[in-house]
């Protein structure tokens, strides 16, 4: 059995003392199971901008956003409400969706 500096993480051997018998060899290396990864591939932005979201669905937030940390209510309050008609918006609820008050993050 012998190790080489020239091949790293690999075990060369042979079955007998016999000199003119082949080495076999062993890899070492680390082997990962699955798909190989591919953390070094940089994937542009879909959206660079924030995306609007539907007016009820802005409202339901504004609703529910007692229960978020305030921690994370900019990004809350930052949301922009889509332009036009929804389909689903029949009535004017939420036509003004955050007031001052609601964007002032130290009152809360």
């Amino acid at each position: 059995m012998h190790f080489d500096s020239d091949h790293a993480n690999m075990m060369f051997f042979k079955y007998c003392v016999n000199d003119d018998a082949c080495y076999s060899v062993v890899d070492f290396t680390k082997r990962s199971r699955g798909r190989p990864s591919n953390a070094d591939i940089e994937l542009p932005l879909l959206y660079p901008a924030l995306r609007p979201v539907q007016r009820k669905k802005l409202v339901d937030l504004k609703a529910l956003l007692s229960f978020v940390p305030p921690i994370h209510h900019r990004f809350y309050k930052q949301l922009k409400c889509a332009s036009g008609n929804d389909e689903d918006d029949d009535d004017n609820e939420g036509a003004n969706i955050w007031t001052e008050s609601d964007t002032d993050i130290d009152s809360e």
